[in-house]
């Protein structure tokens, strides 16, 4: 890649384990598929990077059934931090069973949802000793808007990033502001260090339930953000590198005008 590179100032594991990867059977539903199976959430031919979430905060994603598991990045957190991510696939907006949710989540306060929704705060607005846990919702913006509808009762807090441009190749009708499923995860988790973590900031506030690990975590953090959750964008930044390179190989094509970007998105060296 070039000076062009989005990703060339972060730390982001080598991804040419995943250019050299043949297609491969999952041995859990028996599919081919080439470097994962976004089925079963399986690595396939490589060993991911492993991404460490914070201490006492798990992610929970809620994908939309008519979310298409190959086209879909949520996938990518849960290969990278398989113990910390769960995944369910189920359409929100057609409701889910009070009981169900009140087994998963029993005392809803203090889960996060990432959403931008009119009742949204930043971190820097949320207590950290105040929440556990993150959902997330995986859909099209018209499927996630459904889908966080459906939850407005549960009593999830609601809490948003900050304005970040997306670097994510699929057109969609809104604004480059609007991130693909693990953009939106990597840059809650970097606010969050910047937050709670980053050395001089008060990581343990009143409340916190693991406080001794956290307090441990937070004296051991550096000033500045040090790249420990750049891997998040560890498939995301692989799957960038392939489509530039194909348009790059065959100049004679063009990206799809429906991307907000158009033929901007492909970065092409100066001498091409």
């Amino acid at each position: 890649m070039s000076q062009q590179d989005p990703f060339a100032a972060l730390a982001i594991a080598d991804t040419s384990v995943l250019a050299a990867g043949d297609r491969l059977v999952c041995p859990g539903c028996s599919r081919s598929c080439k470097n994962f199976c976004a089925l079963c959430n399986r690595p396939l031919g490589h060993a991911p990077p492993v991404v460490v979430l914070p201490v006492a905060l798990d992610m929970q994603v809620y994908r939309h059934p008519g979310e298409c598991h190959g086209k879909t990045t949520s996938t990518h957190a849960k290969l990278v931090a398989t113990d910390q991510t769960e995944i369910f696939v189920e359409n929100l907006a057609k409701g889910i069973e009070h009981t169900t949710m009140a087994t998963r989540y029993p005392d809803p306060s203090r889960v996060l949802l990432l959403f931008p929704s009119s009742t949204s705060v930043p971190l820097s607005q949320i207590d950290r000793g105040s929440f556990d846990r993150l959902v997330v919702i995986d859909g099209t913006w018209r499927q996630a808007k459904a889908m966080a509808k459906s939850l407005s009762g549960v009593g999830f807090r609601h809490v948003r990033i900050e304005s970040h441009e997306t670097l994510f190749w699929r057109y969609q009708q809104f604004d480059r502001t609007f991130l693909a499923t693990i953009e939106a995860i990597y840059w809650f988790y970097r606010e969050y260090f910047d937050e709670y973590l980053a050395a001089g900031r008060a990581a343990v506030q009143p409340g916190t339930q693991d406080g001794s690990q956290e307090q441990l975590a937070s004296e051991a953090a550096p000033a500045q953000y040090d790249g420990r959750f750049d891997n998040l964008l560890f498939y995301f930044k692989f799957n960038w590198q392939v489509i530039q390179q194909y348009y790059r190989d065959n100049p004679g094509k063009s990206f799809t005008s429906r991307h907000a970007d158009g033929a901007a998105y492909i970065k092409y060296e100066a001498n091409e």
